[in-house]
């Protein structure tokens, strides 16, 4: 019996940095650790972790103590290892691919005990009504919250799944312009084609894109994203 594969769904640096494991509460799937000098993965349902396995040039690690590799391994990102070649590849998993997981998991003495690894899917839960408001709007397509170029939560027509991190990609970009031009801290980036037009934004903790009708009115768009940004502050 083998793991699943999954399915696709980005790329998170670190998630054990700060609170990043809990702004993936609508996950649940697979964090597969890439890195030259070790692997592993963490079993991850809605902010719990399932199981875990670890491999070093060193020892092999199962369930909690691969759970307590991972969180060392955090830290150390965390710190003057920034630019480390380590990233976690997301993998989401549907019920019955959760199950199979679950159960390689227990075959192979890969099962946590540990609840949880941080604040549960409640951190997430603030977002709904911000996020269904905009998609109210008249024009709005769809709209997602991401972070770390993973789409936590979407409503409307969209696919967002490859889009969640070239969106940071390009939020991040924004940023470093506003700043260099001394624009001030970046609100909202604009993409605009012919049929649709796409607004990129912080959002809290989170960031926001949304996609529209090539009619949406903009300046009432604007005026509800800066209220939800400012009852997020």
């Amino acid at each position: 019996m083998t793991l699943p594969a999954g399915k696709y769904s980005g790329i998170v640096k670190n998630p054990f940095q700060g609170e990043a494991f809990s702004k993936l509460g609508t996950f649940r799937g697979l964090l597969e650790l890439r890195s030259p000098a070790e692997k592993g993965f963490i079993l991850s349902e809605y902010g719990r972790v399932a199981g875990a396995y670890a491999r070093d040039s060193d020892e092999l690690y199962r369930g909690d103590e691969a759970l307590n590799y991972f969180r060392h391994h955090g830290r150390e990102l965390s710190g003057e290892n920034q630019s480390s070649e380590s990233e976690y590849i997301l993998r989401s998993y549907s019920e019955q691919e959760f199950q199979e997981a679950l159960e390689f998991c227990t075959e192979h003495d890969l099962i946590t005990t540990s609840e949880s690894s941080s604040e549960p899917a409640a951190a997430v839960s603030h977002d709904d009504a911000g996020l269904r408001s905009i998609l109210k709007q008249p024009g709005v397509i769809a709209v997602m919250a991401f972070f770390e170029g993973f789409a936590v939560k979407s409503f409307g027509n969209a696919d967002f799944e490859q889009v969640a991190a070239i969106a940071e990609d390009f939020l991040r970009a924004g940023k470093r312009i506003s700043t260099d031009l001394n624009m001030g801290g970046l609100t909202q980036i604009l993409l605009e084609s012919q049929n649709r037009k796409c607004i990129i934004a912080p959002y809290g903790d989170l960031n926001i894109c949304l996609v529209t009708t090539a009619e949406a009115n903009l300046g009432m768009l604007r005026l509800a994203l800066n209220r939800i940004q400012t009852e997020l502050k």
